[in-house]
């Protein structure tokens, strides 16, 4: 905004007040017409690093999962590159199933966490997080809780 401020008359005749005026309407439209939900699956997904993308993609399905958004946490699902961060997103929906009292689509939903958990190869394209230095232990610490949540069924 700055640039454009400094160089007030552009070569379309438009000064730099239209341009923000602009820019702030279609703003106000966006914010009208989508949801905040999905203003912020669009910012995640411009993200051009796939590793900083997949990792804002997880915390954001988790988020969304623990705030009992079920359907569109799991729309996060197919969008995640990473075995590891998919399966922490179903056992996040399994808990929410199992919060709102659906066991059946609780159980399902782990049961899914726990197939693609045990897919999971610390070899895959990208890490779970930026820093794949965790990533056997992050593994461990979901296999555990995934079975301890799957016992209290």
């Amino acid at each position: 905004m700055q640039e454009l401020l400094e160089n007030s008359i552009l070569s379309s005749d438009l000064t730099a007040e239209d341009i923000i005026s602009e820019a702030l309407a279609l703003e106000d439209m966006a914010s009208d017409e989508l949801s905040e939900i999905q203003i912020q699956r669009i910012i995640i997904d411009a993200i051009p690093t796939p590793e900083i993308r997949n990792h804002r993609l997880e915390s954001y399905g988790i988020s969304l999962a623990r705030q009992g958004n079920i359907e569109e946490a799991k729309e996060v699902i197919p969008s995640l590159q990473n075995s590891l961060s998919i399966a922490i997103v179903q056992l996040e929906l399994a808990k929410a199933y199992h919060r709102n009292s659906n066991i059946e689509a609780a159980k399902n939903i782990s049961l899914e966490a726990n197939n693609t958990i045990s897919q999971y190869s610390l070899d895959e394209q990208f890490c779970s997080t930026t820093n794949c230095e965790n990533e056997e232990a992050r593994k461990r610490f979901v296999e555990t809780e995934l079975r301890l949540f799957r016992s209290e069924l």
